[in-house]
């Protein structure tokens, strides 16, 4: 499972890239673990590179290497021969976001959520609004599976800004590898969603 933290350096060390099947993407990282995945576009495109005062540190070596295995892991998930991440993340976010990007990673593999059963699992019936808020903001988008949550008629909404078709492959993705229902063409899910789990973190 992954180990988040409530703090983040104000300096990234260490970034890569790679080709996925859902566009490019770059990791970011520090000494402690991953702090962010995000699409770039092909024209933007930087190798392994380091940042900041301790660019020959020990700690800088420890971010590459985090970049290095966050990689590999989302490469693992994108064969369908992983459905958890097991990576450090140092994330920084209100209490209320935290709260959030806690209750997606308990999200099954393959399975989705509304935001209202987000707002129910984390004691906030009434903040829908602001679950969908804090699901955008997510620094780690997949590893942190936000594209798992979708309106309560089953309706996919925003994700990494207006790139809903990414919501949709992911979903397609592990819903196929999963052996559940794809996604439909109108972008809505053609399962039911099944009831929100409620057990705590281990």
């Amino acid at each position: 499972m992954n180990a988040s933290t409530t703090t983040r350096p104000t300096e990234v060390v260490a970034t890569q890239e790679f080709d996925s099947p859902v566009g490019r993407l770059m990791v970011s990282a520090v000494a402690q673990g991953v702090v962010s995945v995000d699409w770039v576009d092909k024209s933007q495109e930087r190798p392994l590179r380091a940042v900041g005062e301790d660019a020959d540190s020990r700690g800088n070596e420890s971010a590459a290497i985090w970049c290095s295995e966050a990689i590999k892991q989302l490469g693992e998930y994108f064969r369908g021969e992983r459905t958890r991440f097991d990576l450090p993340l140092v994330v920084q976010g209100t209490a209320f976001q935290r709260a959030v990007w806690k209750a997606l990673e308990q999200i099954p593999y393959g399975e989705t959520r509304s935001y209202q059963d987000i707002a129910r699992q984390i004691g906030r019936d009434k903040a829908v609004r602001a679950v969908g808020q804090a699901n955008r903001a997510n620094p780690i988008p997949i590893v942190i599976p936000c594209h798992r949550v979708i309106g309560a008629n089953g309706q996919l909404t925003g994700y990494a800004g207006s790139k809903v078709h990414l919501k949709a492959a992911l979903l397609s993705l592990e819903q196929s590898l999963g052996g559940l229902a794809p996604v439909a063409a109108t972008g809505q899910i053609a399962v039911a969603t099944p009831p929100v789990h409620t057990s705590p973190v281990e």
